[in-house]
């Protein structure tokens, strides 16, 4: 099989997606300390099936507008409740409608 022009978003997806996608998880639920625990390793695992399904199926997106959209919503969502539990007022209204 021949790589396209089109395949690249697919091996930037597979590269970088999967590690990228572990570290907000990580962040956002706060596991950092979970060492010697399988949670971290399952977790991983999980992600990159999701992550090599993705770019699999990448090729046929074409729309990429929509797929950039989601992932910075769910960015924003993750720094805005970061934000909030530093700033104290994690069990708001707001807070809690992320």
């Amino acid at each position: 099989m021949r790589f396209k022009r089109s395949d690249l978003p697919g091996i930037l997806i597979a590269t970088v997606a999967p590690a990228a996608l572990f570290a907000l998880f990580v962040v956002s639920f706060g596991l950092q300390h979970h060492h010697g625990t399988p949670l971290l390793g399952a977790m991983a695992g999980n992600i990159a099936g999701g992550g090599a399904t993705f770019a699999i199926f990448s090729r046929f997106v074409r729309r990429w507008d929509r797929v950039i959209v989601s992932f910075a919503l769910l960015v924003t969502c993750v720094v805005g409740v970061l934000a909030l539990q530093q700033t104290g007022n994690d069990h708001t209204a707001l807070s809690t409608a992320f």
